[in-house]
């Protein structure tokens, strides 16, 4: 395939006095190109089942022992020991959240995940200094770090109805409903 076909424009009078073999040459190839794509698009998007597998997750945060306090942030990360991470956003509702991994509400994989969890308001006040300027944390900013946090869940092939309870003291824990 020329470059002409891909940038037709590259070569304008080349296109203009192509014969018309040419011309169709350049479409065939044009097409076959996008069909191409769209095949590999199709094949790679089939394979779900080749994906690790994943299990719903659900649950609500707690902060001693209440909804979380006004945020204008807040997230759930669970971090498995290899593979893609699940993230949910918390509902400022009512501190539920429902994890995702390859697609909305899937879940997270199965076995031992690390989690973070993150709530924070609009502060232009704090300390540009601090890891994350312009942000102030609403419940202990350690949560926010997996590695810190303390938090990890077994998630199972069913059954992860969960309550994710902070605390201001710097502890908390991973309650099954």
């Amino acid at each position: 395939m020329s470059i002409s076909c891909i940038f037709p424009s590259f070569d304008k009078n080349r296109m203009i006095d192509s014969s018309h073999h040419r011309k169709v040459g350049c479409l065939k190839s044009r097409f076959s190109g996008v069909f191409f794509m769209i095949g590999q698009f199709l094949l790679l998007s089939g394979c779900s089942s080749d994906l690790p597998e994943v299990s719903p997750v659900r649950g609500f945060v707690e902060f001693d022992g209440k909804p979380l306090p006004k945020f204008d942030h807040a997230a759930v990360i669970f971090t498995p020991s290899a593979g893609r991470l699940a993230t949910s956003v918390i509902s400022p509702v009512d501190g539920s959240f429902e994890l995702s991994t390859y697609s909305p509400g899937d879940g997270a994989r199965l076995g031992r995940n690390m989690v973070a969890v993150s709530a924070t308001v609009d502060d232009p006040n704090a300390s540009v200094e601090a890891k994350y300027p312009a942000v102030r944390f609403v419940i202990p900013e350690k949560f926010a770090d997996r590695d810190d946090s303390g938090l990890s869940f077994d998630v199972q092939p069913s059954g992860n109805a969960i309550r994710i309870n902070i605390r201001s003291d710097g502890t908390g824990e991973i309650v099954a409903e």
